[in-house]
């Protein structure tokens, strides 16, 4: 534990021949931004803010804090729940996993998605194929739209497609962030799933496509780094995808024209209507009231009060 306990500052300063570290090269960098550890990582970091803080009284660091951050990250486990090991043989080869045809991508990814990454969680191989499902469809998507991209005519603005983009990057970059791996990729799944549907009646006809396509690329390249960097290159890019840009955020995208509020009649839900999303409270009122089932639970009686929670419900009360 002793060179574990110190190494960092050795790191930022690794071909000095006179000291293990200049303490104003370390005043610069330290402490460390981020520390991602695992079982080990417990008895580490004890050692490591004992080793810092002597070295800290000496005055050859300027914090007595090894990390900025630190985060425990869980483990794998057998099928069984229990943990892999040598002597016992549960262990899961990798590459065995890759040569049966799912490759590295689906494999990495589906890591990342089994689980929150500080929650342990059961292998059980059977769910990659979803994974590898999403990865093809968004092949399949591309390649589509690199056979069609030039035939039809340009058409106005796709702002469905714009809204549905810029809240995946929103959402994909917020879980990044906050090591939310899992539900990141969940999104990315999601907005393949609504391009999808947009595509049986856009036929790739609007500038957004090329738009979206590389900025889905963009998010998932860090959890799918290979099929991202082909993909990418196929829609004509020269940099690999890995220098190149995170996507940018337009927040205007992320406000919706309508919103969907539910209508109940005495406490139950009786249907849901669709207005926009700057509509006023009569307006909202009026419209929830011309709903068929509401109508039909009314039975002819005026409402006693009519109770509109913003941006959720229409509550009407016989």
């Amino acid at each position: 534990y002793v060179c574990s306990s110190w190494y960092q500052m050795r790191y930022i300063d690794p071909h000095n021949d006179t000291q293990a570290w200049d303490p104003e090269i370390a005043k610069n960098w330290m402490p460390v931004d981020f520390y991602n550890g695992g079982d080990h990582a417990t008895a580490h970091l004890l050692y490591a803010r004992f080793f810092t803080r002597f070295f800290y009284k000496q005055g050859l660091l300027a914090d007595p804090e090894p990390f900025k951050r630190m985060y425990f990250h869980a483990k794998i486990l057998a099928s069984d729940g229990t943990f892999f090991s040598k002597s016992a043989g549960n262990g899961v080869d990798p590459r065995e996993v890759i040569e049966t045809g799912y490759g590295a991508d689906a494999l990495r990814a589906y890591i990342m998605f089994m689980a929150p990454p500080d929650v342990e969680s059961p292998w059980k191989e059977e769910g990659l194929s979803g994974i590898y499902r999403f990865i093809s469809r968004l092949w399949v998507l591309t390649n589509e739209y690199l056979e069609t991209e030039n035939s039809g005519t340009a058409s106005d603005e796709n702002t469905e497609i714009l809204q549905i983009v810029h809240k995946t990057i929103k959402k994909v970059t917020d879980d990044y962030e906050a090591i939310k791996f899992n539900t990141a990729i969940a999104a990315l799944m999601a907005c393949v799933n609504e391009l999808y549907l947009i595509k049986e009646k856009d036929t790739f006809s609007s500038q957004e496509w090329k738009f979206a396509l590389e900025s889905l690329l963009q998010l998932l390249a860090p959890v799918a780094p290979h099929v991202t960097e082909e993909l990418w290159e196929m829609l004509g890019n020269t940099t690999s995808i890995h220098r190149d840009n995170w996507p940018v955020l337009d927040e205007k995208y992320l406000v919706d024209d309508t919103m969907t509020l539910v209508v109940q009649v005495n406490g139950k839900v009786r249907g849901e209507i669709e207005v926009s999303a700057d509509a006023e409270q009569p307006v909202i009122e009026e419209a929830a009231l011309a709903l068929e089932n509401v109508q039909k639970h009314l039975d002819g009686k005026e409402p006693k009060k009519i109770i509109y929670v913003k941006g959720r419900l229409v509550s009407v009360v016989v």
